[in-house]
């Protein structure tokens, strides 16, 4: 058979097809890990404009990064919803406050926590969950407001 010919079967062209999307599949499932960093200073998560890029981190694609190593800032984040992340990171002298009713899941497989990650339950249920295998480090603290309804667990288990 010449070149032109529509039945080509050459083993070249064969091994293009597979080549290219398995690269179009590797920049896709790389393009899915978002970090977002928080601006800096006291605020709501919940507000898009606390965050870099200008959105609300809300999916287990989601890097977080509090304050995103800003010297000189001491940063203030309040949970007043539900959300869900991948990683977190949370510098020295920064505070992650999951308020009344809020809750977090982590997802990992990193939570470098530097700060204070913190829940601050008045009466109802405020929640770290942690999903899979999830890794903390850091010189950090986890501080539970003093209220039994302030709640970390697995996933996989069942709340009391």
């Amino acid at each position: 058979m010449n070149g032109n010919s529509t039945h080509d079967r050459s083993p070249i062209r064969r091994i293009r097809v597979p080549v290219f999307l398995g690269v179009l599949f590797l920049s896709i499932a790389t393009s899915f890990a978002d970090d977002v960093t928080w601006n800096g200073g006291t605020g709501f998560w919940n507000v898009n404009t606390n965050w870099s890029p200008n959105t609300v981190p809300n999916g287990t694609a989601y890097n977080v990064f509090i304050d995103g190593g800003k010297t000189g800032v001491t940063s203030y984040v309040n949970l007043t919803t539900g959300a869900s992340i991948g990683n977190l990171t949370l510098d020295t002298g920064d505070t992650l406050d999951i308020n009344n009713n809020g809750g977090l899941t982590i997802a990992g497989p990193t939570v470098a926590n530097n700060g204070t990650l913190k829940l601050s339950s008045t009466g109802g249920a405020t929640d770290l969950r942690i999903s899979g295998s999830v890794t903390f480090a850091g010189s950090g603290t986890l501080t539970l407001g003093g209220n039994s309804n302030n709640r970390v667990f697995g996933l996989e288990a069942t709340p009391t």
